[in-house]
């Protein structure tokens, strides 16, 4: 019986895989984020049974949404899939288009693990980002750290410099746990 269920195993495995690669197949899931609530959440198990792979073409959809999709849907959707996805929207990052990097700013925010901070550094006090880049990336700082926003931008440069400079003792120290799946850290890129 064993066998038969690793020949099973694969063979779901390798249709997930192509599922995950077919960019209509992610279409289509993208569309259910839009429908009925029960379409939504069928729509989201479906991206999150694929994993971090369906994330690029998500952004992809935000960097220029279609008449009927709002983008507010599809980060909120970036943020139910959670912690995992969080290597590929560090990627996104790197985008050159402002609509990308802000979907994935705000999503980080979201999900809001305290190890997304040094990424966000860089977007929030960079003079040479774009405004809506750094106003962004101050707010899904100010989430993260739990920082009211209510008066002002939230993180102040030398809270980021405190909070730098505790990731860099801390990572000197070996206290930092990098995610890893299967003892490999992902790393993502834009391209």
């Amino acid at each position: 019986l064993k066998p038969v269920a690793g020949q099973l195993m694969e063979r779901v495995t390798a249709v997930l895989q192509k599922q995950e690669q077919d960019p209509a197949f992610l279409d289509s899931l993208i569309a259910g984020l839009q429908g009925s609530p029960s379409d939504r959440e069928t729509s989201l198990q479906m991206l999150m049974n694929l994993g971090p792979g369906t994330v690029p073409r998500i952004l992809k959809h935000l960097e220029a949404p279609k008449p009927n999709e709002q983008p507010n849907v599809l980060v909120q959707a970036l943020a139910q899939m959670g912690a995992p996805i969080l290597p590929v929207l560090y990627g996104g990052l790197e985008s050159t288009n402002e609509a990308t990097r802000n979907a994935a700013i705000q999503a980080i925010g979201l999900i809001g693990s305290k190890m997304s901070i040094p990424y966000l550094l860089d977007p929030a006090f960079d003079p040479n980002q774009p405004s809506g880049i750094r106003s962004a990336a101050r707010t899904a700082l100010a989430r993260i750290m739990g920082v009211p926003t209510d008066r002002g931008d939230g993180v102040s440069p030398f809270g980021a410099a405190q909070e730098l400079k505790k990731l860099a003792k801390d990572a000197l120290a070996n206290r930092i746990v990098w995610p890893t799946l299967e003892g490999k850290t992902d790393l993502w890129t834009w391209n």
